[in-house]
């Protein structure tokens, strides 16, 4: 992006449209009937698609959160692992994680109303993303994004 003044809507637009076109595609091979041809992939075959996939993920993930250079699943530099705001990202994707996986079972016993505890799973897919608004505010970087 050429503007800086721009770049977040550029950044909304463009995961609106690649939104639309991936549940468009999605759809054209749900009616040309695909799924009948990966059905006869074998098993190991789409397992280890998958765990690659992860993998890749994972490590593309920690590159970015780190800001180091991964090989395989081991950092090629430790140096950004000497600063704090390594560790705070890292913390934060930990409490994305925890967060998604179990922060809603946690706390859904303790809430009485059926229409609240019904609200608790999809606030509790929000929360990471209301914490990272939150850090950036206190950091003041919302120009940045």
């Amino acid at each position: 992006v050429q503007d800086a003044a721009n770049a977040g809507h550029t950044l909304l637009a463009a995961g609106w449209i690649s939104t639309l076109l991936s549940g468009a595609i999605l759809l054209l091979l749900g009616r040309c009937r695909a799924s009948d041809i990966l059905r006869k992939l074998p098993l190991p075959v789409v397992g280890g698609f998958i765990a690659a996939m992860g993998i890749i993920g994972i490590r593309s993930s920690l590159s970015t959160l780190t800001g180091a250079s991964f090989y395989i699943a081991w950092p090629t530099d430790v140096a950004p692992f000497r600063e704090w705001k390594t560790w705070a990202h890292l913390g934060l994707a930990f409490y994305s994680l925890v967060s998604i996986r179990y922060l809603s079972g946690w706390i859904r016993p303790y809430i009485r109303s059926p229409q609240v505890q019904a609200m608790a799973s999809p606030l509790c897919l929000l929360s990471p993303i209301l914490v990272f608004y939150i850090v950036l505010g206190l950091r003041g970087s919302y120009a940045e994004i």
